[in-house]
């Protein structure tokens, strides 16, 4: 995620287009005689970050280098920065894609991975906010789901969180070497469980290779979504768009663990999928607004007792 560090430590979070200057509405505000209202622009171009002098009166410093007003010049990791005057004040400390985050009135901070963002925490995730493949985000929590926008505030008891949430469209997040993102809709969900129930792992399935979903506790939840949804499938009288669809607190109830640890899973389920490479590793789980329902969103569906 871009970061800019300041000289004295602070560390500022980029947004996909971050303007620098001297009036409030600057996302990097810096006062000073020597700054112009609109100083210059930083953005993420799809492939690296980019930045701008907006013809500003004392001029912008890439590497001790006067940057050309109207020019463009890429910055990598370690670039340093200074505006209005020819002191390396500021340095990229990161140089990855912008992603999503939320800031609390307390000054929490919580960065999303693989654009999944939980809320309060990745551990406790009261909610949590992530990107459809449109490129809409929505939040998902107490049964409900709907749409936010950047800047959105979402209260949990004592604390507001402000998203700031990226409009690029993709992913936030680097594969591993040699990974190519996959989709959700070109997979099959193969679950193998032991005789006692006790062990269950996983694999996503495609066409053309196999990605291991090593066992964790929440394959426990994902296969109870999944023969769900495989009995259903069962019955030619339940239509498709009815498979699978279970209340979480009975889901929570049977499965004898409370409805925040069955949210854990599914996030905790969600993220283990975006890490093998799914793109669309949200759609995992469905919820239906409103209604507490939710479902494993895969159709393909396989479980081997071993």
């Amino acid at each position: 995620m871009g970061r800019l560090r300041h000289r004295d430590g602070r560390e500022v979070f980029l947004r996909a287009r971050h303007v620098v200057g001297r009036t409030d509405s600057c996302d990097l505000q810096i006062d000073g005689a020597h700054i112009s209202a609109l100083h210059a622009t930083i953005w993420w171009s799809g492939e690296a970050w980019m930045v701008r002098d907006l013809g500003s009166r004392n001029g912008t410093w890439i590497d001790m280098t006067p940057l050309e007003a109207g020019l463009s010049r890429s910055l990598q990791t370690g670039s340093s920065l200074s505006f209005g005057r020819n002191e390396p004040e500021w340095h990229i400390s990161d140089a990855g894609p912008p992603g999503a985050r939320a800031v609390s009135n307390h000054g929490a901070e919580v960065e999303a991975t693989f654009d999944l963002l939980a809320l309060p925490n990745d551990e406790e995730p009261r909610v949590t906010i992530y990107r459809l493949p449109s490129g809409t985000w929505v939040l998902e929590g107490d049964g409900d789901i709907r749409r936010v926008v950047d800047g959105d505030t979402i209260t949990l008891e004592d604390a507001a969180w402000e998203l700031k949430l990226t409009a690029d469209a993709g992913t936030s997040e680097t594969l591993p070497s040699g990974a190519r993102a996959r989709s959700l809709s070109e997979s099959a969900l193969h679950y193998r469980v032991s005789l006692d129930e006790e062990h269950v792992d996983a694999e996503v399935r495609f066409r053309d290779a196999v990605s291991p979903l090593h066992a964790r506790a929440h394959h426990i939840t994902l296969l109870y979504l999944a023969r769900a949804r495989i009995e259903d499938a069962k019955n030619p009288e339940i239509p498709t768009s009815s498979h699978g669809w279970v209340y979480g607190d009975i889901a929570a109830r049977e499965l004898d663990i409370a409805e925040a640890k069955l949210n854990l899973h599914v996030f905790k389920a969600r993220r283990q999928l975006a890490e093998a490479g799914i793109e669309d590793a949200a759609g995992l789980v469905e919820r239906r607004a409103g209604s507490g329902q939710l479902r494993i969103g895969v159709a393909a569906l396989s479980v081997e007792q071993v």
